[in-house]
């Protein structure tokens, strides 16, 4: 009796062995298994960070190049305008040419 008392002991230490062995093994799977995600995740925040940072840096960069394009065209404006407004003046400015009667009848 004594025997088999000793021999059921056996057994179900080597059932609670592989029992705590096969939980050990559950427990580093997902450990990895969590890792793994973690490692993921903290990629994906790292892009997404990064991605953040190019589209402000594009918004600023975006931003300076339309006050530029408006800087200028303003100034075109504002040239043309000039231009305009001198163009009377500069055509009332210019020497008138006189031709005679002579140099007409001569060319006809």
């Amino acid at each position: 009796l004594e025997t088999k008392i000793s021999e059921l002991e056996a057994k179900v230490q080597s059932s609670e062995t592989k029992a705590q062995s096969l939980l050990s093994q559950q427990k580093n799977k997902e450990k990895q298994k969590t890792d793994v995600e973690s490692a993921e995740v903290k990629r994906l925040n790292t892009e997404s960070a990064k991605m953040k940072k190019e589209i402000e840096t594009l918004k600023r960069r975006n931003k300076k190049l339309q006050e530029t394009i408006k800087t200028k065209v303003d100034s075109e404006l504002d040239d043309l305008d000039l231009e305009m407004d001198d163009a009377p003046r500069k055509l009332n400015g210019k020497s008138e040419v006189h031709v005679s009667t002579e140099d007409l009848e001569k060319a006809a």
